[in-house]
């Protein structure tokens, strides 16, 4: 991975609305080779490690070390001591903020206390990084600022969701509920199988659900009912498939059942769901 590092000010980018968060700095990394010792001043970053050639990163903040498997979430603040050093190549996203903006985050529900949490690469995120990838390039254009504001807030909302709030398992038991996450991201059309999984990673049925819920905060079935329902949201918005089809295509036999999940998570039914999308295309609603 050669080095690469995009990223833009926009402290002084002037904005058409009065965005409560607005962003200070914001930017990606593709780099190896690089270390930190210091304490971070004026700013407040959640900084999105996506993927690394190492399995963990390890992190030393005020004294405390943070051994964690990617991808997951480092919430730098500010008179905090930071030090970290690796070798293997990572890619990562930053969003920062100005420390004054600290008692607006927390009135808005963030919790400072939890400073490293692992995190899943749902859809939803992968959407919400690509969009702001995107607009990093045109950042300075009028208006393009605000929109990265709201998406840099979508997106610090969905990885704070993603807290577990318990304490992290073993790290071999991170990387075999990590590795069955990740299989069900990507064989999300498929039908859910918890003991074959577990087995494939050397886990037992017991083991893995004793441990799952200290990494992800949510069951195996519900996690994959989530990465289903984001599927099906996007296609409702993005393509012209038919309902049915749609079920089809992220794993439901039944298009009734399809539809009867996708109500409970909604509040409407997927007809009504992409009649609202076609009016509002800004009106993304998600899980």
């Amino acid at each position: 991975m050669s080095a690469k590092i995009v990223w833009v000010e926009l402290e002084e980018v002037e904005r058409r609305y009065r965005f409560p968060l607005p962003l200070k700095t914001l930017g990606t990394i593709q780099i190896a080779h690089n270390a930190y010792n210091g304490r971070h001043e004026g700013e407040i970053e959640f900084c999105l490690r996506l993927s690394s050639e190492d399995r963990f990163a390890e992190d030393r903040i005020d004294g405390a070390v943070y051994r964690t498997a990617f991808p997951h979430v480092v919430l730098k603040q500010a008179g905090h001591h930071h030090v970290y050093r690796y070798e293997g190549a990572r890619k990562a996203l930053f969003l920062v903020y100005a420390a004054s903006l600290r008692p607006t985050l927390e009135a808005f529900g963030i919790d400072f206390r939890s400073v490293v949490w692992p995190v899943a690469i749902t859809p939803r995120l992968q959407d919400l990084v690509g969009q702001i990838e995107h607009l990093l390039a045109v950042a300075r254009t009028p208006g393009v600022a605000d929109e990265l504001d709201a998406l840099a807030w979508l997106l610090v909302q969905h990885l704070d969701a993603q807290r577990g709030g318990v304490p992290t398992p073993e790290p071999g038991l991170v990387d075999g509920v990590a590795a069955i996450a990740s299989h069900l991201q990507t064989h999300f059309d498929k039908p859910l199988d918890v003991e074959a999984l577990a087995r494939r990673h050397g886990l037992s049925r017991r083991t893995l659900f004793r441990n799952w819920r200290k990494v992800i905060s949510k069951t195996p079935s519900a996690y994959l009912e989530d990465i289903r329902m984001e599927h099906a949201a996007v296609m409702l918005r993005r393509t012209p498939m038919r309902v049915f089809e749609i079920a089809e295509s992220i794993g439901y036999e039944s298009s009734g059942y399809f539809i009867g999940v996708f109500k409970r998570r909604f509040g409407v039914s997927p007809l009504a769901y992409r009649r609202q999308a076609l009016a509002d295309p800004t009106a993304k609603t998600s899980p």
